[in-house]
């Protein structure tokens, strides 16, 4: 489990690389319930990716703008840095400010 906080919003992450069922399945909880939602048309989204990948090799346009690559990243820094400290949160807008 890592922390990390987005625009004000408190996120905790479970990266469980050995969980069992996990598959197919985003949960989401808040101060007032929480839901699980079940993805099962994960093909289309893989293959989504896949052209969008596929048609900037042959464009050499991005599909997304570099800044929202540099926030992705700036999320998985933070989970890993949150993960280091014992689950400590750790802010994004923190990480961007490094760069």
């Amino acid at each position: 489990m890592f922390r990390v906080q987005i625009s004000g919003v408190k996120v905790t992450l479970g990266a469980l690389y050995d969980a069992y069922g996990s598959f197919g399945a985003v949960h989401l909880y808040g101060t007032k319930g929480d839901l699980a939602v079940k993805l099962t048309d994960t093909y289309h989204a893989f293959r989504g990716q896949l052209v969008a990948f596929i048609d900037m090799l042959r464009t050499g346009e991005r599909p997304l703008p570099f800044y929202e690559t540099v926030e992705l990243m700036a999320v998985i820094i933070a989970g890993i840095r949150s993960r280091e400290q014992g689950g400590a949160v750790v802010s994004v807008q923190a990480v961007l400010s490094e760069v």
